[in-house]
């Protein structure tokens, strides 16, 4: 039986979405779940794919080509750990678990620096974009060894979301940096929100106070507020921002339209 390049472990939708999504770039997956309507799920879902979904993890670790590369979609805490120690006794040196959950970093950091003695890697892997970033492209966070990374790199690139062609992916660091960024992302999407907000209200009202007639809004501050919520995928889907500029009386308008 041919190899599989990938495994994932826990097909519910966040799985089998990125396993779908994975087999439509190229790439043939072998998954795995205790729950047999999951597994029969993805089966009836991929009959024609290079996808197969195994219910004994036996099966599914001996279909993978060596050096392994297994991505873990599972709830964070306990449960990861619980896999990782199923999965150790049947994994060799240079195998590759993947974290693609919201695990807290340091979790992720105590168990890349544990695995990594047993001669494994481990990553954290953020995923942003939801059910449907999954399926058809994310905003994807890797952190970890920078040459594990390297190995799965053409595979991020190709399932993550794109804007103006270019993927929404980039290496985070080492160690738990991928799961730290993830944390942090929607704080900083939801400020990016605040900003855009108060732009739009404040650039399309009347400016009524005698001596602003001459005001310009320093274009610096339109590129970097265009730059940063066009080059993320904080709003799982493109934002796209258009500005334009006319003089109308004593005004200075910018149109903003986001698509959301």
């Amino acid at each position: 039986m041919e190899k599989f390049g990938f495994g994932m472990i826990g097909l519910g939708t966040m799985g089998s979405n990125l396993v779908l999504n994975m087999s439509d770039n190229g790439f043939s997956v072998a998954g795995y779940d205790k729950n047999t309507l999951q597994v029969n799920n993805l089966n009836e879902l991929s009959a024609d794919r290079k996808v197969r979904a195994f219910d004994t993890i036996e099966e599914f670790v001996s279909s993978l080509a060596v050096p392994r590369i297994i991505m873990l979609l599972v709830p964070a805490g306990p449960i990861v750990d619980a896999v990782v120690f199923e999965l150790k006794p049947m994994l060799g040196e240079s195998d590759l678990i993947i974290d693609c959950g919201n695990s807290h970093f340091p979790d992720t950091q105590k168990r890349t620096e544990s695995l990594l003695k047993e001669g494994l890697h481990f990553m954290g892997l953020g995923i942003s974009g939801g059910e449907t970033g999954a399926r058809y492209g994310a905003s994807i966070m890797p952190g970890g060894d920078k040459s594990a990374y390297e190995r799965i790199r053409p595979m991020l690139d190709a399932i993550a979301a794109k804007v103006n062609g270019l993927p929404c992916v980039a290496y985070m660091g080492a160690g738990a940096a991928g799961h730290y960024v993830k944390m942090v992302q929607p704080q900083v999407g939801s400020a990016l929100s605040i900003i855009r907000g108060a732009l739009l209200i404040f650039l399309t009202t009347k400016v009524a106070i005698e001596g602003l007639s001459n005001f310009i809004f320093p274009r610096s501050i339109v590129s970097w507020v265009n730059f940063a919520t066009s080059s993320g995928f904080w709003a799982n889907k493109e934002v796209d921002i258009a500005n334009k500029e006319r003089e109308i009386r004593n005004f200075f308008i910018i149109k903003c339209f986001f698509n959301f």
